[in-house]
């Protein structure tokens, strides 16, 4: 199967009731952190991500986060955000 920005955009606005209006806005972390939980309850501590992060670096530290727990699902996979 092969989605589109926007299907991809539509599935993860839907999955945690957000409106993110373009791909590019899923660099904070934040989405990709709460898709996890979605999937696997528990799993991250979302209380620790930067909600609203002002540079890159608050990014880098929620991806790091998110990164951390794909580690602890034993989701070895190369995260390439």
């Amino acid at each position: 199967m092969n989605l589109g920005k926007g299907e991809l955009l539509g599935w993860i606005n839907d999955l945690i009731e957000a409106e993110y209006m373009s791909v590019e806005m899923l660099a904070d972390g934040i989405a990709y952190a709460q898709v996890l939980d979605a999937i696997h309850p528990g799993c991250i501590a979302l209380s620790r991500l930067n909600y609203t992060p002002k540079y890159s670096d608050d990014n880098l530290r929620n991806l790091k986060i998110v990164e951390d727990s794909l580690k602890k699902l034993r989701i070895n996979q190369p995260a390439s955000f």
